[in-house]
């Protein structure tokens, strides 16, 4: 599922372009669903947090006015922060679409924001066609990724999550709690997943080191024997048991 959102500081545009994707998304039946559209783009950043993993399309106007960034500082800060979005910058300006190719940000696709869009609460064959072309690049770029990215869905809270395995460093069980910690390169998870549950989907490129933890192999940088801790990416060291240290040894061997 791909998830949409939309960036406008114009009300009645941005009212107006939520409700013809809306329409179009439902149309197309794609497989994607609008998340959220804001004047706001802090809102905007509000509105994905916890779901920095998921696909996510974001259409943009390049022009925001508002105080704390425009258009490009936006579209920079998303691709920082989730790694599978893909930007679509919105402008009325036809000769300021190509500065967006310029601005050294790899950028899926623009719009521009003709009048004609705005005369009909139906999706002109025009806007149509572009945002056809849209969709079909993502799900060109997700199936190839796909080849080497292994996702898997995780719940957290009310949310589902698609994060990709090789972004996770290590799984702990919190103490006292039915919870489990997924710690990635970018982000922490609490989710209600048993810790076998996830092992069992992620095997066999992951590892116990006590009964509480599992680390990915990959990630592991040094393992003292003597001391029984191992160091990932990231600086995190945990303990490895009495009981798993041969075993780590093996798998690290192995691969």
């Amino acid at each position: 599922m791909i998830d949409v959102y939309l960036c406008d500081d114009e009300e009645l545009q941005l009212s107006h372009l939520a409700k013809i994707i809306d329409t179009y998304l439902q149309a197309t039946q794609k497989n994607a669903h609008l998340v959220s559209a804001q004047q706001n783009p802090e809102k905007l950043l509000e509105d994905l947090n916890g779901r920095e993993q998921n696909p996510s399309l974001f259409f943009i106007d390049v022009q925001l006015n508002t105080p704390s960034m425009d258009g490009f500082m936006l579209g920079q800060k998303l691709k920082q922060l989730a790694p599978l979005c893909h930007l679509v910058f919105l402008t009325c300006k036809g000769e300021l679409a190509w500065q967006t190719f310029e601005f050294e940000l790899e950028v899926l696709d623009y719009i521009v924001k003709r009048t004609e869009f705005f005369l009909s609460d139906t999706v002109t064959d025009s806007l149509a066609k572009r945002l056809d072309h849209i969709f079909e690049k993502i799900e060109t770029h997700l199936t190839y990724n796909k080849v080497d990215a292994k996702l898997i869905q995780i719940e957290c809270g009310s949310k589902l999550i698609d994060l990709d395995a090789a972004s996770i460093l290590f799984i702990q069980t919190v103490k006292g709690r039915h919870q489990t910690e997924i710690f990635s390169s970018r982000q922490r998870i609490i989710t209600r997943h048993p810790l076998n549950t996830l092992y069992d989907m992620l095997s066999p490129d992951f590892a116990y080191i006590n009964k509480s933890c599992i680390v990915r192999l990959d990630k592991i940088i040094e393992v003292d024997r003597k001391s029984r801790f191992l160091t990932l990416g990231g600086g995190h060291r945990l303990e490895i048991s009495y009981r798993e240290i041969k075993n780590v040894f093996n798998r690290l061997s192995q691969n």
